[in-house]
């Protein structure tokens, strides 16, 4: 596709009142420049394959027609022109096809003003065919009961609730029949429910915070997607849609109907300022949005625990990142597997070892008023930092802690005890992850990042832009 410009045309996106997937967006504004509007359904109208379970979503559908729209102002798309996409990290494919215009009254483009001409965009999809339920490989078996043991490890100082269905206890052996509900995995969405279900208030608000800020960038609606997506060459497509219905569930009895433990307390630990002084209507805003991240990251991880033996390494990273790291705490999560690669890691700590200790704390002490005092100024400093971070826990892109506690000149500062050793961790899990994800940032978003260090590291815009 073409590189976007800005744009002078909107996407207007019309939800299904019915929930039966009738939704559709079309363009309105392309007509200001003596072209047609264009028009897609959410779901196919060609092909052999209705995707009675599959659409594309208001996020999917603003973006294609923003693509498309760009491409007919540049005189790159027509009537018969077809474009393919992939989704669910390629699982899933797609073919769009310009037609010639459409009826404006069946196409429902009622915001299209009269005589403009609206180019229905059709479409097929291809993807895998259902495939039988089999039993767990013995590898995937061990596998899942290794992590179902470490995720009964981690309820040590999360509050036991009790009332959990017997089936859930961690210290029954488990059970891997692919009959289940909820598929062969059924042990591990049982383990990461209960972990839920255990949490304290202050547990929930980090999880809540965590997947507000990674959701805020995109990365929490598409690994239940993928998860779906893989589930049904290996026959569990039913058992998703019900660890769709048990996520769902969760949140709702979690922020809704426990009685005994109001929902507002999470809500207002999230960020206590911003609740404090919110109105009552501000409030039910705030509610619903931090809601729709808290059930994002449920329904992800869930789902993606119960594909996880035909899952992509990267698929298992972005569904348990934000699950992990609002569980376990702290600013990264420091897990073998989020780390980055051995080049990075080796460009980064050759990097912080040039640094002289003064040079050092002024970096930190930068990065972390930009980030926690939020002025004007650093707005856009911080932003990338926050896109940054969101990339560290949803891929390999992290910093451990032990590389910045082996530099000596580290060391010397946080014995000084002149900042926390948090603040450092977190910035050089931005460095990680500028690197790591180069490719996915603009030059603006570089020179944003690295303007502020200028003076200290100036060297740095070009470290990532240097191929590792």
């Amino acid at each position: 596709m073409p590189e976007m410009t800005a744009p002078f045309w909107q996407v207007q996106s019309v939800f299904d009142p019915d929930g039966g997937g009738a939704d559709f967006a079309y363009t309105i504004g392309l007509h200001t420049k003596g072209l047609p509007e264009l028009h897609v359904w959410a779901r196919p109208s060609l092909g052999e394959d209705p995707g009675d379970d599959w659409m594309l979503s208001n996020s999917d559908r603003c973006r294609l027609l923003n693509e498309l729209a760009q491409s007919l102002v540049d005189g790159q798309l027509s009537i018969g022109s077809t474009v393919e996409q992939e989704y669910d990290d390629g699982v899933v494919r797609a073919t769009f096809r310009v037609d010639p215009p459409g009826d404006k009254e069946l196409l429902e483009a009622f915001g299209v003003p009269d005589g403009v001409d609206v180019l229905p965009v059709l479409w097929s999809l291809r993807r895998p065919a259902e495939g039988e339920l089999t039993e767990l490989a013995p590898a995937a078996r061990r596998e899942a009961s290794r992590l179902r043991g470490d995720i009964r490890g981690g309820f040590a100082g999360l509050e036991w609730r009790g009332g959990l269905p017997h089936a859930w206890a961690l210290d029954e052996p488990p059970d891997f029949d692919p009959g289940q509900s909820y598929g062969p995995l059924t042990p591990i969405v049982f383990a990461r429910a209960a972990e839920i279900l255990t949490a304290d208030d202050a547990t929930l608000a980090r999880l809540v915070r965590v997947g507000a800020g990674v959701g805020y960038w995109g990365f929490t609606n598409e690994p239940a997607a993928t998860a779906a997506a893989l589930a049904r060459p290996v026959g569990r497509r039913k058992a998703l849609d019900c660890v769709h219905g048990l996520g769902h569930d969760l949140v709702t009895w979690i922020s809704h109907d426990r009685k005994e433990r109001p929902w507002w307390p999470v809500l207002r630990a999230v960020d206590p300022e911003l609740w404090d002084t919110a109105d009552s209507e501000s409030r039910v805003a705030i509610e619903e949005n931090l809601g729709k991240a808290f059930h994002d990251v449920v329904v992800s991880c869930l789902a993606v625990e119960a594909v996880a033996d035909v899952a992509p390494s990267a698929l298992l990273l972005r569904g348990r990142g934000p699950w992990t790291l609002g569980m376990r705490g702290g600013d990264t999560v420091q897990y073998p597997d989020w780390h980055a690669s051995a080049g990075v890691l080796s460009a980064v700590r050759a990097e912080l070892a040039a640094l002289s200790t003064r040079n050092l704390m002024r970096v930190v002490t930068a990065f972390d008023s930009a980030t926690r005092e939020l002025s004007e100024a650093d707005e856009d400093y911080a932003a990338v930092c926050s896109r940054l971070l969101a990339w560290a826990s949803v891929s390999a892109a992290s910093c451990p802690r032990s590389l910045v506690r082996d530099l000596p000149s580290c060391n010397h500062v946080a014995g000084l005890g002149l900042w926390p050793a948090a603040a450092l961790v977190e910035w050089a899990t931005c460095l990680t992850s500028a690197i790591t994800n180069r490719a996915h940032m603009s030059a603006r978003d570089v020179e944003t990042f690295a303007s502020l260090h200028r003076r200290e590291m100036p060297h740095l815009a070009d470290l990532l832009n240097r191929p590792i």
